[in-house]
C-alpha cells in the first residue's frame, strides 16, 4: 500500500470544542444581576432611599465598563476607519 503512495493512520480523537460564548455569558449574567437592582431603585419609590443615585451609579459602572468592554473596544478600533465593522 505504501508503494502505491497511500498511508494509513488511526483516527485521532477530536479536541474538546472551545466555548467562545462562555465569557460573554458570564458578562451577561453579571450585567443582569447588577442591572435588576438599578432598575428596581429607579422604578419603585420605596427603594429610593437617601443617596440611592450613588448606589445606582456604583451598580451600573461595572455593567458599562466591564460588561460593555468588547463593544467599546470594537468601537474604538473602528473609529479611524471610514466604515463601521461590527464583526470584531
Amino acid at each position: 500500500m505504501q508503494q502505491a503512495g497511500y498511508t494509513a493512520a488511526l483516527p485521532q480523537p477530536e479536541p474538546e470544542p472551545i466555548d467562545a460564548l462562555r465569557p460573554l455569558r458570564a458578562r451577561l449574567l453579571a450585567s443582569v444581576v447588577l442591572t435588576v437592582p438599578v432598575i428596581a431603585m429607579a422604578m419603585v419609590a420605596v427603594l429610593q432611599l437617601p443617596y440611592w443615585q450613588w448606589a445606582s451609579l456604583a451598580l451600573a459602572t461595572p455593567v458599562v465598563l466591564w460588561a460593555g468592554w468588547p463593544f467599546h473596544r470594537a468601537a474604538l478600533a473602528n473609529c479611524g476607519t471610514a466604515r463601521p465593522r461590527w464583526t470584531r
